[in-house]
């Protein structure tokens, strides 16, 4: 962490990092389910903590925090809300989250990518109300019945560019973003 907070110092160029992805999904050991469901999130707060302190000990003043959930709750339990895990404005500069539809030919479960966001964007903005927010990763797969993929990425991508949820661009730094058809 030290070597890598000096390399990220020296680098000088804006830089966006994160640590323990969608950490509010059991897939991820990182998560309270593999950590003690009542201790891991503040096992997981404690860790991010450390690893920020570390890297900016060393000068690593360029780089920007991304706090990153899934969209829900996956086990949907009280211990592994996702505000459970939150380390703090401190420690975090955006908020990020995943948002998927069916990931394999055969699931038999598809979630429209604006239901997702309408429900996470809220909670995000509660937990953090001066921070902006990003999707970090998005997605659907192909040969599933239940979904077309291009339907499905253009409904995102035009609920996106919409601002139907207006702080995925508050940042000074964000790039201003077009949309054609």
């Amino acid at each position: 962490l030290r070597a890598w907070g000096r390399a990220a110092r020296d680098f000088g160029t804006p830089v966006l990092a994160e640590y323990g992805t969608e950490v509010n999904g059991f897939w991820f050991s990182w998560n309270a389910t593999h950590n003690g469901r009542s201790a891991g999130p503040g096992r997981f707060v404690r860790a991010y903590r450390h690893i920020i302190d570390v890297i900016r000990s060393r000068g690593a003043t360029n780089v920007s925090w991304v706090f990153h959930v899934n969209d829900s709750d996956q086990p949907h339990r009280p211990w592994n809300r996702l505000e459970r895990y939150y380390p703090g404005d401190r420690y975090v500069d955006w908020l990020s989250t995943s948002v998927y539809g069916a990931l394999t030919p055969t699931e038999n479960w598809n979630q429209a990518f604006a239901k997702a966001m309408d429900r996470v964007y809220p909670r995000l903005r509660a937990l953090a109300p001066d921070k902006p927010i990003m999707v970090g990763e998005f997605g659907v797969t192909d040969g599933n019945d239940r979904v077309e993929p291009t339907v499905w990425a253009r409904r995102a991508l035009d609920g996106l560019f919409s601002k139907r949820w207006p702080r995925d661009s508050r940042s000074p730094w964000m790039p201003r973003l077009s949309h054609t058809t």
